[in-house]
């Protein structure tokens, strides 16, 4: 317990430093956008077994301006998973949960809620938070519709970490170099995460242990071909996921790492402004759940028209019950008040190969 603390706090004090870096001289002008509200709606038809399924998630977030880089974020999220509510499974008997969206329903839960204190070229955030705010969301990776287009299975598998609608308190920070092109980003949250009010705020090293997450980018300029390139570091001193607890030991914690990278390289720029990008994805955490990952994508932007996608992607994961691959194709068109996306999945099993299809509405006002 006392190891467990002295981590927490070591750690805690190790972000605080790397936030706080030099202030600017002058004050710059802050500007916000008004309160972001986002409705999203996804049907699923699973056309091996028949199986169909239809979930809704509202999205509402507001930064309130507090003094000279302060600020007080709120982000609520309520999801309704027809079949979650239901007691059932979801489309796809899958090994990691088949859709970025087929989250459990909850009425209202916290994505963000807390306080940041800008620096200029640096940024400290405390207060409940949710991982995915921060990593896995660069553009031509959050086209695809899949589970791994969000947080990849080597760390959703293997630590009970703050993926959505669940958060935990956070202390965030992020470091800018040559022009904010490249990014440190640390994050050290409480090692269980909630969607409950009465939960979400917890501080309990010596109960929940700890997950700490570093990721150090790259971002070229837009036209270029200089890429998107992220290599990210996690470890946690956790209990395990609830789904692998025993009813012996439901709070014995374990060390787990992973270590993960995620390019997106633009290989064709057409004059017109279509561009051609390749995806890469790799993860790896020895001794877990899931000890690998690995995927390769294709997307087309402005193909049929400006700001349309279509995209290609092959994942692969492996398993301690086994192996997973997935197959994506999809195509997002943007209109005036959001995006239209179907998209169509093969996943394989050593149990079964299923077929999916889906059609994912995004509404932005």
């Amino acid at each position: 317990m006392k190891r467990t603390t002295q981590l927490f706090v070591a750690a805690a004090g190790a972000v605080l430093l790397l936030a706080v870096g030099p202030a600017p001289h002058s004050a710059a002008a802050q500007t916000r956008p008004s309160p972001a509200i986002t409705y999203t709606t996804e049907g699923l038809w699973n056309t091996t077994t028949g199986t169909a399924n239809w979930i809704n998630i509202l999205n509402a977030a507001h930064s309130f301006d507090l003094w000279w880089g302060g600020s007080f974020n709120v982000d609520l999220l309520a999801v309704n998973n027809l079949r979650n509510s239901q007691g059932k499974p979801g489309v796809a008997d899958d090994l990691h949960i088949f859709s970025a969206i087929e989250d459990e329903s909850v009425a209202l839960s916290l994505f963000e809620f807390g306080l940041t204190q800008d620096f200029g070229m640096s940024n400290v955030f405390l207060g409940v938070r949710n991982v995915n705010k921060d990593y896995f969301t660069s553009p031509w990776n959050s086209i695809f519709t899949s589970s791994v287009g969000g947080l990849f299975p080597t760390l959703a598998a293997n630590f009970p970490i703050s993926d959505s609608p669940r958060s935990a308190m956070c202390l965030h920070s992020e470091l800018y170099f040559f022009s904010k092109r490249l990014t440190l980003k640390s994050s050290l949250y409480n090692g269980v995460a909630s969607d409950k009010w009465s939960e979400v705020f917890n501080i309990r090293p010596s109960r929940d242990g700890i997950i700490a997450i570093n990721e150090l980018s790259y971002v070229g300029d837009s036209g270029s071909y200089v890429g998107s390139y992220h290599l990210g570091y996690s470890y946690g001193h956790t209990p395990l996921p609830e789904e692998q607890r025993s009813e012996q030991e439901p709070l014995k914690k374990v060390s787990r790492s992973a270590l993960w990278v995620l390019v997106e390289q633009p290989v064709y720029i057409a004059p017109s402004g279509s561009q051609l990008t390749v995806l890469l994805h790799g993860g790896w955490s020895p001794d877990s759940d899931c000890d690998w990952y690995g995927a390769v994508g294709v997307l087309w932007r402005g193909l049929l028209s400006e700001g349309d996608y279509i995209g290609f992607l092959y994942d692969r994961s492996l398993y301690t019950a086994g192996y997973e691959t997935e197959l994506e194709l999809t195509y997002s068109m943007p209109t005036r008040w959001g995006t239209i996306q179907p998209a169509l999945h093969r996943v394989y099993t050593p149990s079964r190969a299923q077929t999916i299809a889906m059609t994912k509405i995004i509404f932005e006002f």
